[in-house]
């Protein structure tokens, strides 16, 4: 579906060339398919010399004295990235939570990151708080749904 705005003004005594612009926004109403967590690395150095991360692994190492940040996206069915997901409501949980886990007053932050084509596509930064101890935990991030504020908002039923 496309979006068409126009703004302007009409002629006047004062302004007898007034201008109009036209912008147009295509847009897609779709339902999220999956949800990527990437971990988000404080050093780039780290980020670039370290084979491990350079790989789709699904074991990520982290610092048992440094809460590890994860950046949450999520996808349509095509594979086309949301520009915004603030309306889904997103569970976290941790598998172990004596190695790692959500804390409540730690909400996910919603950011907008520009994606090198000038578009900006949200993106969810979630701090995991992790524990003194050594092992291994699964952070799974779940979209169970809407916000009802959301919802009541848009008055759907």
């Amino acid at each position: 579906q496309v979006i068409a705005l126009t703004v302007g003004n009409n002629p006047t005594v004062t302004n007898p060339f007034p201008m109009v612009e036209i912008a147009v926004v295509k847009f897609t109403c779709a339902v999220p398919s999956w949800l990527t967590l990437i971990p988000i690395y404080g050093s780039p150095q780290l980020d670039l010399s370290c084979p491990l991360l350079q790989q789709k692994t699904k074991v990520v190492p982290v610092s048992n004295y440094h809460n590890p940040v994860l950046d949450l996206a999520a996808y349509d069915q095509q594979g086309s990235k949301f520009d915004n997901f603030s309306s889904l409501n997103v569970v976290w949980e941790s598998t172990k939570t004596a190695f790692a886990h959500i804390e409540p007053d730690m909400p996910m932050e919603l950011i907008l990151k520009e994606d090198g084509s000038g578009q900006k596509k949200m993106h969810g930064l979630q701090t995991v708080v992790v524990h003194r101890d050594f092992g291994t935990t699964v952070i799974s991030a779940t979209a169970t749904g809407y916000q009802q504020s959301h919802l009541k908002a848009a008055k759907v039923k």
